[in-house]
């Protein structure tokens, strides 16, 4: 049974590590990719504006040279009509390019959106940062008292939405579901055969790697609470903890 165990919390901390990971490049990848598009966005605004300057440009030139067409005394009405054209036609270039331009702009503002809704991810899941930066998520040892019971713990953050599988040393497995907010970590825990069982509150030092608490639960048997101390460390990839050499 402690063979099986033991066994099953390894591949708990190796599965955590590897879906880490992956999540990590894919999100690398995904950050790289805006990249590029970002890049592209920004040489087309450059040649929309040039494009739309130009317009601009041919249109004040057109505007004085009417300007000064109308000041000349000798000047022909079939002069003054053809300008007159040519200036309606530079208006509405300008005014072309200008919403070309603008549009453009639209898509470079949603294009830095969306890499930086992928850097926020990347910052929050993966695994290329240090350990205060990724916050709660990951393995962590835990141990509560009086019961002297230790276990592992996996935990997964989704906005303030905090879950994950547990195993413990009395060989019970389940998994846990609650909030985070700011460093105050509130859980229910939830026993594979006998549903909620305990619930914790705690404080997470995410720069220390420790979370500290209590636990309250009701006693089966007697249908009274019981309560005590709960301690978290983290577990770091490269650590092989079984609840064999864990104590």
């Amino acid at each position: 049974m402690k063979a099986k165990l033991s066994l099953s919390l390894c591949l708990l901390v190796l599965t955590g590590t590897a879906s880490q990971a992956q999540t990590a490049e894919s999100l690398k990848s995904a950050f790289a990719q805006q990249r590029r598009l970002l890049d592209e966005v920004i040489d087309d605004y450059g040649r929309a504006r040039a494009a739309e300057l130009s317009a601009i440009n041919g249109f004040r030139q057109l505007s004085q040279q009417l300007d000064a067409a109308l000041e000349d005394p000798n000047v022909s009405l079939h002069y003054l009509t053809g300008l007159e054209a040519q200036l309606g036609s530079a208006r509405d270039a300008a005014c072309d390019r200008t919403q070309q331009t603008a549009q453009t702009r639209k898509r470079l503002y949603e294009r830095m959106e969306s890499m930086g809704a992928v850097a926020r991810d990347f910052e929050r899941q993966s695994g290329y940062f240090d350990t205060d930066e990724q916050g709660i998520e990951g393995t962590w040892h835990i141990e509560a008292q009086p019961i002297d019971v230790v276990g592992l713990l996996n935990l997964r953050l989704n906005g303030s939405q905090v879950s994950g599988p547990y195993h413990l040393s009395n060989g019970r497995d389940g998994a846990v579901r609650g909030t985070l907010a700011g460093s105050r970590l509130e859980l229910q825990v939830v026993d594979s055969e006998h549903g909620v069982v305990a619930t914790i509150t705690a404080e997470v030092d995410s720069e220390a790697g420790e979370i500290q608490g209590t636990w309250l639960a009701m006693e089966l048997a007697s249908g009274r609470p019981s309560t005590g101390d709960w301690t978290a460390s983290r577990v770091s990839d490269e650590e092989e903890i079984t609840l064999e050499n864990s104590r």
